[in-house]
């Protein structure tokens, strides 16, 4: 399995999952769950990172980068996918132009991971994505219509 899984999804919706968390929820029943820095790239401009979150800029109302994750993201394909070898830093490119770049920051901890029926990776801190498939049970985020659920 590689992350290239990805290529050709629609991004359906993007939520917290528990607190610090981004989940982007793609078609097929794809979740990509991240923990780290993540920013938004329009037109090679850095449009909002994950800690704009609740920042007012001096603008009427503090920014929500869920709702504007989602308002940019929601209803577009995934046309490439890169993984930093290094460091594994998960780049996205939809189309329409806009990138989700996923920057992992820590070299201990598991940053960002895609889960989907029958799949699980990871990207293990410090660098390198490690495909645990076959070793675990997986099981995406449980949902209602209501929004996400803590319950697994």
């Amino acid at each position: 399995m590689s992350i290239e899984l990805l290529i050709g999804k629609t991004c359906t919706r993007v939520f917290e999952h528990y607190p610090q968390n981004f989940t982007f929820e793609f078609e097929s029943g794809m979740f990509l769950n991240v923990d780290c820095l993540r920013r938004i790239i329009i037109d090679e401009r850095l449009v909002r990172t994950s800690l704009d979150h609740g920042q007012q800029f001096g603008l009427p109302a503090p920014i929500d980068v869920f709702a504007e994750a989602a308002s940019l993201l929601n209803g577009h394909r995934v046309e490439t996918v890169r993984v930093r070898e290094e460091t594994a830093d998960l780049i996205l490119q939809f189309e329409g132009g806009s990138v989700l770049e996923v920057l992992s920051n820590s070299s201990g901890y598991e940053p960002w991971n895609l889960n989907a029926p029958g799949v699980l990776l990871i990207e293990m801190g410090g660098g390198g994505v490690s495909d645990m498939s076959a070793a675990c049970n997986v099981n995406p985020p449980a949902t209602s219509p209501d929004g996400p659920s803590m319950v697994d």
